[in-house]
Formats: C-alpha cells, structure tokens, sequence
C-alpha cells in the first residue's frame, strides 16, 4: 500500500521520503498505524504538522521536519518522567524551611545515638570490670616527665578492700560522697569564690566526679570536658551504686608513676595486699592522690 525505504534513521538525521512514508501511513490509516503513531508522536499537533511538511515541501524543509520530530520525542519524553523530574527538583530546590527542620531532625538522632550509647556503656561497666581507661591511655600517650618504666595494676573488688582504705579516700578526697548525688556544690561555690579572687586554683571534684574523668574523658581544664565530666557523673550516680563508683575510683586512681589501683600501690610501697592494709598505711597512701608524682 505504501512504500516502504531501508534508508535507516540516526541521531543526527533523518531521511525526508522515510518521514513523508511513515508519516503518510500514520495519517491516512489510524487503525493500522496507531500504535506506531502513539510512539512516533505522541501528540495529535505534532503529527498533523510533520504531514504537512513532508506533503508541501521540498528536501529545503528537512530540517523542520527533524525539528518538529525530535520534538514531538522530547515531549514524550517530558509526559513519562514528569513526576520523577518534579521529585528531583524538589529534592534539589528545597526552600530554606525544609533543610532547617532536616538539620534539626538529624542534630536530635545525634544527640539521641549519644545518650543511648554512652548509657549503654555506663551500664556494661557496672558489672563489667574495665580493662581500659581514658586517664591511663592519656599517660601512655603522653606521659609526664618522669618516664615510667613498668605499669603495675590489679583489679579486685571491693571486699577485698581493706575498710580503713576506703574510709581514708572518702575522708580525704569526698568526705559528703555517703549523702550527695555526685556534686558538692558548697565545695564548689567556695572553689570558684577563690579562684575568682586569684588565689591558689583549687579543685571540687567528688569521687563521682573523678570516677568519671579517669574513666571516660581527657585531663584538660576546660568547660567543655567540665561539661561531659557532669554528664558522666550523672549517669554513674543514676546507673550505679555507691559501692560500685566507689570500688572503681579505687581501682582506677594513680599512686605514683605507673601505679594504678590500691591492690598494686599496697604491693608496692608496702609489700602487702590491699585486704591487709592498716589505717596508717591506707592514710599514707591517700594523702598522695592529690599528687601521686610530687609525694
């Protein structure tokens, strides 16, 4: 019925007589050429206006022909991926509300994923003896000026701690560490009244406080490790008991350079366990926690 050419079709160009056939066929015989219509040119317009060209003009018309064809392509194009364009664009052109409220929401799952592990590795430690900690990592890497040739360090619980040491820390170092919720804010009015005035810097720091800056944080004065410092208290006065902050502070605490732990200080300047310690040898031992390399 009509005549058909092997001329192919390429990106760049398109023959006039195959466009004039086809199109011809897609006109004048919609039943048969309607679904090669609907994918040539998916609009009725654009159909309408490539017959005209290719039955009034000469080869001069070609490139409106192609024009008009590539055209109709697009389009078909632009109708299939119109709502996943609509979607990219709205992903690229979110208005400044938008990326607020994504920058709030991803600040809350960071502070939330910082509470729930830092709450989970509070909690492994109450039963789970440390094998590391911060202080000690801090001494390895950089240690003072005096070099420590050896590490000595053992864990043992708190009953076989002699009553009289762990009397003699609280009485030196906490002496409201019984009845406070891990701060001591009149030492600390008074801690910060003096230092205001330019006297001696001096420290508040209860047991808790000191339990968990040995345990998790670095030795620097500064507001900020001031700040996580409170925090870790806190979770060790709401997550673990007395006993247990108490058995840990003694356990982590350096009496000299490379001693850590009363069990290894009672062996070392005493020649006995810390289950045996007595009241002068459990105050002698507390009075070097302020300074375990000066005494």
């Amino acid at each position: 019925m009509f005549r058909q050419t092997s001329r192919s079709v390429t990106a760049e160009g398109m023959h006039t007589d195959s466009i004039r056939d086809e199109t011809a066929m897609i006109t004048l015989s919609p039943v048969a050429g309607r679904e090669h219509r609907d994918n040539l040119f998916p609009n009725a317009y654009d159909t309408l206006q490539v017959y005209r060209l290719t039955r009034y003009s000469g080869k001069g018309e070609t490139k409106q022909i192609k024009m008009k064809y590539f055209a109709a392509k697009a389009e078909e194009k632009t109708t299939k991926k119109d709502s996943g364009k609509k979607k990219r664009l709205r992903t690229l052109l979110l208005p400044e509300e938008s990326l607020r409220k994504r920058m709030i929401r991803w600040t809350v799952y960071l502070i939330l994923l910082w509470l729930f592990s830092t709450a989970a590795l509070v909690l492994m430690f109450r039963v789970v003896d440390p094998p590391v900690w911060a202080w000690r990592v801090h001494r390895a890497v950089a240690p003072p000026a005096e070099s420590v040739r050896k590490v000595r360090h053992v864990w043992v619980d708190r009953e076989a701690i002699a009553p009289a040491m762990q009397l003699a820390v609280i009485a030196a170092e906490d002496q409201l560490f019984p009845q406070h919720n891990g701060f001591d804010w009149n030492a600390i009015e008074a801690a910060l009244d003096d230092n205001a005035e330019g006297k001696r810097i001096r420290g508040a720091s209860t047991i808790s406080q000191q339990t968990a800056k040995n345990l998790f944080l670095w030795p620097a004065r500064s507001w900020l490790r001031k700040g996580v410092e409170a925090y870790f208290t806190v979770l060790l006065e709401v997550l673990w008991p007395k006993s247990r902050i108490l058995e840990v502070y003694l356990n982590l605490i350096e009496f000299g350079p490379g001693i850590y732990g009363v069990e290894a200080a009672g062996r070392h300047y005493f020649g006995k366990p810390a289950a045996n310690l007595t009241a002068d040898q459990a105050a002698r031992l507390a009075a070097v926690l302020p300074n375990p390399y000066q005494y």
